[in-house]
């Protein structure tokens, strides 16, 4: 599956960061493992994530691949498990010939980790006729009742024009609203996938933004959901996510 089947997030917070690598452990996921700005890889899971974020793999057989992750070099690694593929960069401490598993990749806390999450929604362009409008912070007018672009279950796209606030990939709205076509107001934290400026003014920014539900309640979904099917059976272009 090509990355544009996938929605990016960075994840830098170290709780965050600890529950995906953790969940690939525990899901003995094999994860593909090279030094940094090299072609050669190798397979292994994680063995251990300690509490700091730090972590373990097994070791690589392969001379090259192992003289290219040496102490203090950086490795690239990728694993996926269901609908999620996880990527991140750490720097290699050294390899651990006493560890309990036999030899083992000993690696430093990412100092961030992308998750990338399958889409498997419709995602549809949201027509004038049936607005779907995001407030991510009402005390802010270039930020209160932006109208989606385009809307998934799982999120959507908006452009804010003249925001003088500063937007950036991670930042998190915790009491945004969200009204669907059916008048009704929900909220939901949000928080930002990918920001793009467009403009840059005296007067603000013209800034294209990718966001993400966080955590969202079952009904939330479910309204969500049921906005996407209206929307898609309407008379507009829609194009799968």
């Amino acid at each position: 599956m090509d990355l544009h089947d996938y929605d990016r997030l960075e994840v830098d917070d170290t709780s965050e960061m600890l529950a995906l690598l953790r969940e690939s452990a525990s899901r003995r996921a094999l994860c593909s493992v090279r030094a940094s700005g090299r072609p050669e890889s190798y397979l292994s899971p994680l063995r251990e994530v300690a509490d700091d974020g730090s972590a373990m793999l097994d070791a690589p057989r392969v001379p090259v691949i192992e003289r290219a992750l040496g102490p203090g070099s950086v490795a690239s690694i990728d694993v996926r498990f269901q609908t999620v593929r996880v990527r991140f960069d750490a720097r290699v401490h050294g390899i651990d010939a006493t560890a309990r598993h036999g030899a083992q990749l000993r690696l430093a806390r990412p100092a961030s980790v992308v998750k990338l999450h399958r889409r498997e929604s419709i995602r549809v362009r949201v027509p004038d006729a049936l607005q779907v409008l995001l407030t991510l912070d009402g005390s802010e007018p270039a930020l209160a009742s932006v109208p989606m672009q385009d809307l998934f279950v799982q999120g959507g796209s908006l452009s804010v024009n003249g925001v003088r606030d500063r937007l950036e990939a991670g930042r998190v709205f915790e009491s945004a609203k969200l009204v669907l076509p059916d008048g009704e107001e929900r909220t939901v934290t949000v928080r930002i996938a990918h920001a793009a400026v467009l403009r840059r003014g005296i007067d603000g920014s013209d800034v294209r933004l990718g966001v993400q539900f966080v955590n969202p309640k079952a009904e939330f979904e479910r309204a969500v959901a049921s906005a996407v099917r209206e929307i898609a059976r309407a008379p507009v272009g829609v194009r799968r996510a």
